[in-house]
């Protein structure tokens, strides 16, 4: 919540994130506006624009994938290589925790899952499909896990390779 101001001298509030807004694999507490500043710090240093992203807690592997849709610049290799650590970079200077765990490599560097064209309208669309109506849709950057319909859009992956 937030105070944007008073009538006359009662606060006047603002939600401006929800608790489900939040996630965390080993005590780092991610925030989506977290992500959301390290997505564009990457799309500001490495020039890719992305269409749509999600980030997915992978617990078992202790890292965080990172779902995304690019825009008109597509991501080759090089590009996902520089988008990843330019991702996971913005994430260690918004989030102290999730520095110090990637520094003590309790947390792995993010693993980035390039989605195939149109894959973010079609999540909204099947939300749409099950009831949810339009003009209430919120995409959400922040997933609890993977949905069968974003596993089978993915075109490619790329994680950092621990020596």
């Amino acid at each position: 919540m937030e105070v944007q101001g008073f009538h006359p001298g009662t606060p006047l509030l603002a939600f401006i994130r929800k608790g489900r807004d939040m996630t965390s694999i080993t005590g780092e507490k991610l925030h989506v506006n977290h992500v959301v500043a390290a997505v564009r710090d990457a799309e500001a240093v490495t020039g890719v624009a992305l269409w749509q992203f999600r980030l997915v807690p992978d617990v078992d592997a202790c890292r965080y994938d990172l779902l995304v849709e690019p825009g008109e610049t597509g991501l080759e290799d090089i590009g996902a290589a520089a988008f990843a650590r330019a991702f996971d970079e913005g994430l260690v200077r918004a989030n102290v925790e999730y520095a110090a765990k990637r520094r003590t490599h309790r947390l792995g560097a993010p693993r980035l899952a390039v989605m195939r064209a149109g894959w973010a309208e079609r999540q909204c669309q099947a939300e749409f499909a099950r009831g949810r109506r339009e003009a209430q849709h919120k995409w959400r950057a922040l997933a609890a896990e993977w949905d069968p319909a974003s596993r089978a859009a993915v075109i490619r992956t790329w994680e950092e390779k621990t020596p």
